[in-house]
């Protein structure tokens, strides 16, 4: 009579009791309505069935995390129905398995074969008192197709990564049509079932003609990047299977230019993933925003006091989907005076004098100078500056901090300084000099 296969709508149960009627989610326990026990316990659903001149097999997923038993089978089509629970093999339903074969054997106390084209209803008993009821119809004779094990041939194409999905372009090579009847995966923490109620899901079955590719949609997948998933597709009956291993994508980089700007940074983001940039920290400071970001380049301005020729460290918090990173980045900002040499002296008159050679990218003048090192504050310097004004245009210019009396003031006991030139038109300039 061949193999038939056929695919009915899924039922879900528990050891307590889960029927899924109407898309809607019933919770017993066998003492009438109450709260589900904890973990563990087994969400059963069947797959398909097919059915051949000596049984009847039918295939079970159990995502749950517990093992469970079939206490009982009743065959039932139209007002006839029948105990054939000593015919059946395969009765306990393992955890965390797509491939549980539950095999009624043929003849059996309901009949001495199975009528084609009758309906038959299936009715489950479980451990703990939950049921399984669904309904299939037995193949007419001449609808029989081919044998899956000689005839589908599954190979992936392409895998598209989402931000929270893959989808498996899969061609079938074969000369007949296949189902994906199920699909576990693993990434080296034991293997899961995937179903449409699972996290990640997956509609099944899905049908492969031949000569055609398909789409196995698998969602709700916060897959990790840049690791190597494992996915076992179960065809037909099961007696075929498909490996397919692929990789998650690489961590999106964030690339980032910077530009400086009176009052502010604005840095110019792109990946070549799409991504949100939620923060960015700097001179500690943070920037709250929620900022999509793809190949297209976006310019975001950072207002802030920001000091000319200074460098600073930008760090940037991105997520796509469910993953989060941080990124950082160094920038030293423009600045219109550029250190060429440095130098301290001491004259044969006692005075010490800090002298800088500077290179000078436009005209400037210079309205207070303040000296620091290490991480004070710095005082002003201003009266012992010369001079306040650089101009344009020559190669370069020497500006000297002078001090009468090196013992009385004690600065250049140090190594290295910072100096702070405060511009009439409100800018500041970071100069640091020294070892």
């Amino acid at each position: 009579m061949g193999v038939y296969t056929t695919r009915a709508d899924k039922v879900v149960t528990s050891i307590s009791l889960v029927l899924i009627v109407s898309s809607m989610i019933l919770l017993l326990s066998p003492s009438g309505f109450g709260i589900i026990p904890s973990p563990p316990h087994a969400t059963v659903y069947r797959t398909m069935v097919y059915w051949t001149s000596e049984k009847t097999t039918i295939q079970l997923a159990n995502i749950g995390d517990a093992d469970v038993e079939i206490i009982k089978l009743t065959l039932q089509a139209g007002s006839k129905s029948s105990d054939v629970t000593a015919y059946v093999s395969g009765t306990t339903i393992k955890a965390k398995t797509g491939m549980n074969l539950v095999e009624l054997r043929w003849p059996n106390s309901f009949d001495a074969i199975w009528t084609p084209g009758q309906q038959y209803i299936f009715k489950f008993e479980l451990q703990g008192g939950a049921e399984l009821s669904f309904t299939e119809i037995a193949p007419a004779n001449g609808q029989n197709p081919p044998n899956y094990n000689e005839t589908v041939e599954v190979e992936l194409v392409e895998e598209n990564w989402g931000t929270d999905y893959v989808d498996l372009i899969l061609t079938n090579k074969g000369s007949v049509t296949g189902n994906i009847t199920s699909v576990t995966f693993k990434t080296g923490d034991g293997w899961q079932v995937i179903t449409q109620y699972t996290r990640p899901a997956c509609d099944l079955p899905v049908n492969l003609p031949p000569d055609t590719s398909v789409t196995l949609h698998i969602f709700n997948f916060n897959y990790a990047y840049d690791t190597e998933y494992i996915f076992t597709l179960h065809i037909g009956d099961g007696t075929i299977t498909k490996t397919v291993t692929i990789n998650s994508p690489q961590i999106p980089e964030l690339n980032v230019e910077f530009s400086t700007r009176t009052g502010g940074v604005d840095v110019s983001l792109s990946c070549a993933l799409e991504v949100i940039v939620t923060q960015v920290r700097v001179a500690d400071q943070n920037f709250a925003m929620n900022e999509n970001v793809s190949q297209q380049p976006k310019t975001i301005p950072l207002n802030f006091s920001v000091l000319l020729g200074r460098m600073y460290n930008f760090t940037f918090t991105y997520h796509r989907g469910e993953s989060e990173w941080t990124t950082s980045k160094t920038y030293t900002t423009e600045s219109p005076l550029g250190v060429l040499t440095w130098a301290k002296y001491t004259w044969d008159d006692g005075t010490t004098s800090l002298v800088v050679a500077f290179s000078v990218g436009e005209s400037v003048t210079v309205e207070k100078v303040c000296l620091g090192w290490g991480s004070g504050i710095g005082v002003d310097i201003t009266a012992n500056c010369s001079p306040l004004e650089f101009l344009y245009g020559t190669p370069y210019t020497d500006f000297y901090v002078n001090f009468p009396n090196r013992a009385a003031e004690n600065v250049f006991d140090h190594t290295s300084y910072w100096l702070i030139f405060e511009l009439t038109d409100g800018r500041k300039i970071w100069v640091e000099v020294g070892d």
